[in-house]
């Protein structure tokens, strides 16, 4: 019979800083604020943690993070810890987000200016994204539907995306009936041979 939960393993908390739960956050500031400074204190945590002698657990020998937080990223290589991403919502977001670059470079975004939020421009078809052909522009995350080309929004997602290629690995909430398409398409399989030139 295997031994109790708390006593075959150790499963501690830690949190970067303490934050009132009745706060409600700003998503925009607090997406800047997650790049900026969050860092520092994830690095003590990993030093902290690490520290067999003070923790009395075993070293971090993997690290899990959100996509949207690839700070960890960073920290990760200079503990020289796997670190896997993980992106929970579906495969195909992820490869919408992953062509920000290309819908930048085509100049579709950002608008030109408020009008075209009902000028027909969001009805542009967007072809040139693998498993998704046909969709238009307005189908697309919103986080594109501005006009500033500094937009924090915009600017976070497509940041964030192009920071996992140096993750580990990706994992996907999807199935592969609903995301095959994409794991085969040439777009991710691009995606990923630049994760690995960047890596080498």
């Amino acid at each position: 019979m295997a031994p109790p939960l708390s006593v075959s393993r150790r499963f501690q908390m830690a949190s970067l800083r303490p934050m009132p739960t009745y706060i409600t956050q700003d998503v925009p500031s607090l997406c800047e604020s997650t790049k900026k400074t969050c860092l520092a204190p994830f690095r003590q945590l990993l030093s902290k943690l690490n520290n067999t002698s003070f923790s009395n657990i075993p070293p971090v020998t993997c690290i899990v993070s959100d996509c949207c937080m690839s700070f960890t990223l960073k920290a990760a290589q200079e503990f020289n810890i796997p670190n896997s991403l993980l992106w929970p919502a579906g495969a195909c977001s992820f490869m919408a987000f992953v062509h920000y670059r290309s819908l930048l470079e085509k100049g579709l975004v950002p608008l030109k200016d408020l009008s075209y939020l009902t000028n027909g421009h969001l009805n542009t078809v967007i072809d040139w994204i693998p498993g998704m052909e046909g969709i238009k522009l307005k189908d697309l995350p919103t986080f594109i539907r501005t006009t500033d080309p500094d937009d924090i929004m915009m600017n976070f997602a497509l940041g964030e995306v192009e920071n996992a290629r140096n993750a580990s690995a990706l994992i996907f909430n999807t199935i592969y009936d609903f995301g095959g398409s994409f794991f085969h398409s040439s777009s991710y399989l691009h995606y990923r041979s630049s994760s690995a030139s960047t890596e080498s």
